[in-house]
C-alpha cells in the first residue's frame, strides 16, 4: 500500500500545521478566522508565484506604424510579490515576506535538490533538441547561443581542479568500538550512557533536532548550486 499523509500524522501546532491538518480533514472551513486569512495570503502568494507578472510595454507596429500595447507574463520578483502582498491585505512588509517563505514551504514551491537535478537534465535534452534545429534551419547565431548556456548548464565552462586526482582520494573509514578506551587516543568512558542519552534528550527543546537537520539541508543546497 503506498504511503500517504494522515492528519493524525501532523504532530505540529504552528498555523500551517493547523491548515495542514484541516487540509487533510476537509475541515477547512472549520478553521479559525485568523488561520483562514493565513490560508488566504498564502494561497494568493503561490497563485501570484504560477501565473507570473504581468509587464506592460509600449510599442509601435513596423508594419502599419500604429503604437500598441504589448503584455507578456514573466516571473514575480521576490521584492514585487510583497510589495503586492502589503496592497493587498493591508500587512506590514516583514508579514508579506513570512507569507512568502510560507507559501513557498506549504505548496512545496522551491525545489528538493532531486528536483533540480532532473530539471537541469532536462535542460539540457531539450536544449540539444533546439540547438540541433537551430543549426538545421542555418540559424548560426541561436545555434551558438544555446550551445553556450548548454556548456553553462553542464558546467564546462569551469575549469577543473588539476591538483584533484579522484583515484588518489580515499574516504575515511570510521572505526566504531564499543568501549572508546580501545581506541589510540582514549576518550573517557561514560558509565551509565543510557542516563546521559536521556538527560540529553530532556534538555533538547522540542523542535530543535528538526531546525538543525533544516538548516543543514538548507547548507547543502546552497553549496551544490
Amino acid at each position: 500500500m503506498a504511503n500517504f499523509l494522515r492528519p493524525k500524522d501532523v504532530k505540529g501546532t504552528t498555523v500551517l500545521d493547523r491548515i495542514l491538518k484541516a487540509f487533510l480533514k476537509g475541515d477547512l472551513d472549520k478553521l479559525s478566522p485568523d488561520d483562514k486569512q493565513v490560508l488566504e495570503r498564502i494561497s494568493e502568494v503561490d497563485n501570484r508565484l504560477r501565473k507570473g507578472y504581468i509587464v506592460t510595454e509600449p510599442r509601435v507596429s513596423v508594419l502599419t506604424g500604429a503604437a500598441y500595447d504589448f503584455k507578456y507574463s514573466r516571473p514575480y520578483r521576490k521584492s514585487e510579490l510583497a510589495q503586492w502582498q502589503v496592497s493587498r491585505f493591508q500587512v506590514s512588509l516583514s508579514q508579506a515576506y513570512a507569507d512568502i517563505q510560507m507559501a513557498e514551504k506549504f505548496f512545496l514551491t522551491t525545489e528538493s535538490r532531486a528536483d533540480k537535478e532532473f530539471g537541469r537534465g532536462m535542460m539540457i535534452h531539450w536544449g540539444e533538441d533546439v540547438a540541433a534545429k537551430a543549426q538545421a534551419d542555418g540559424d548560426y547565431r541561436a545555434f551558438a547561443a544555446i550551445y553556450r548556456e548548454l556548456a553553462k548548464i553542464r558546467q564546462l565552462d569551469r575549469p577543473d581542479d588539476q591538483n584533484f586526482k579522484p583515484e588518489d582520494f580515499h574516504p575515511i573509514r570510521p572505526i566504531i568500538v564499543s568501549d572508546p578506551s580501545e581506541l589510540d587516543q582514549p576518550f573517557p568512558k561514560t558509565d551509565n550512557p543510557d542516563a546521559l542519552v536521556a538527560r540529553l534528550l530532556k534538555e533538547m527543546k522540542k523542535g530543535v533536532i528538526e531546525k538543525i537537520l533544516d538548516d543543514a539541508e538548507d547548507v547543502e543546497e546552497e553549496d551544490g548550486e
